[in-house]
């Protein structure tokens, strides 16, 4: 187009300087077929850019596409991660309140060991105390057995 624009003071000023009206006639449509014929040109030209332009696009607009998925998906496994973490928490929050309540029950199982254990030795005592009172009732009966 900026060549038909260069080209027409020429083709202007070719016609009005010819005074044959032949010459001027050739010379003016040799000037406009040459002007048609860069127009051409300049057309086919810019089809080949919009055809490069529309190839770049359709690849751009592919990219893109594949960029929002991969997004998409990192996203979304963004997602998970944080619903991962979320769990671990709950589970630490758990695990720590049941830490707490294992040492409170070892703490009352070594009570109870403690108490079992100051059981065991009345128990001891006991059995000795009963020990001894039944040999005391043998030797009372053997007394009494020996009286009669």
């Amino acid at each position: 187009m900026k060549r038909i624009l260069f080209l027409l003071p020429l083709f202007f000023a070719s016609c009005s300087s010819n005074t044959n009206g032949k010459t001027a006639k050739n010379d003016a449509v040799m000037q406009a077929n040459m002007a048609i014929s860069e127009a051409q040109m300049d057309l086919n030209d810019l089809k080949n850019e919009f055809k490069n332009l529309k190839v770049q696009y359709f690849g751009f607009d592919k990219k893109i596409e594949a960029y929002l998925s991969t997004l998409t998906h990192m996203k979304e496994q963004m997602q998970m991660q944080e619903n991962t973490l979320k769990q671990i928490e709950s589970l630490e929050e758990k695990l720590a309140t049941l830490e707490t309540t294992l040492k409170e029950q070892g703490k009352e199982s070594s009570q109870v060991r403690s108490q079992v254990s100051l059981l065991e030795k009345r128990l001891e005592e006991s059995q000795k105390k009963m020990a001894q009172l039944e040999d005391t009732l043998a030797l009372a009966a053997e007394k009494i057995k020996l009286r009669r």
